[in-house]
């Protein structure tokens, strides 16, 4: 399924006659529907698999930039054929004591992953890798704006049409046209139903499943 881009979402906006809005608050309304749509589905997109590569030497990833949805590390994997390995994760007190104050940069430095250390800030594989490596990151995402026009949503592809259907909500409120967002609501309260059925069969063999309800709808 063909993801909806930011600028997807704001197209179809347009069309639906919301043309006359400002482009900034197209967008507001956007990113708000993305976070709604996300806040209540939590369980379907917290947790994934982010793939990353680190160069011969390199050491570190950026949340800001390589990284950005990255809120914490449960697990990092080398999956590069042959090297294939589980990093241990490494406390605050070791990184400092052992690593902090050496040039990471330098060749000297080098050698094959074996554990990683995150602060929030910066994913750190340490020793730095002597070749390419290929890294999985098992980790729970946050959500962050879309602000490029080509930025997708971590939601899954199927959360699209719930985030337009949310969007709309809120331009139809803004524009003080209560009927039709009422409308827009009954057709996100639906979608929100079969997402939490679709997750309540997903597990069947476990026992007293229990469904989250929608308290605060």
């Amino acid at each position: 399924m063909a993801r909806m881009t930011l600028n997807d979402f704001d197209t179809a906006l347009q069309r639906r006659g919301f043309d006359g809005f400002e482009p900034d608050d197209r967008q507001r309304a956007i990113n708000w529907a993305y976070r709604e749509v996300a806040r209540l589905t939590r369980w379907r997109w917290e947790e994934a698999d982010v793939s990353v590569t680190f160069a011969a030497g390199e050491y570190r990833k950026s949340t800001a930039s390589d990284l950005p949805t990255v809120k914490s590390v449960r697990a990092v994997v080398v999956t590069t054929a042959q090297h294939e390995a589980r990093l241990a994760p490494m406390g605050e007190g070791e990184f400092y004591s052992n690593w902090a104050a050496l040039d990471l940069s330098a060749d000297a430095s080098r050698g094959e992953p074996s554990q990683y250390y995150f602060n929030g800030a910066y994913l750190y594989v340490l020793p730095p890798p002597r070749a390419d490596r290929a890294v999985k990151v098992t980790a729970e995402q946050q959500v962050t704006d879309l602000t490029d026009g080509t930025d997708v949503p971590v939601t899954p592809a199927d959360f699209d049409e719930a985030i337009f259907l949310a969007a709309e909500k809120r331009c139809h409120l803004q524009a003080r046209e209560g009927d039709y967002a009422a409308e827009n609501r009954r057709e996100l309260n639906s979608f929100y139903d079969d997402a939490l059925t679709d997750e309540a069969q997903g597990q069947g063999d476990l026992q007293a499943r229990v469904i989250p309800g929608r308290t605060c709808l």
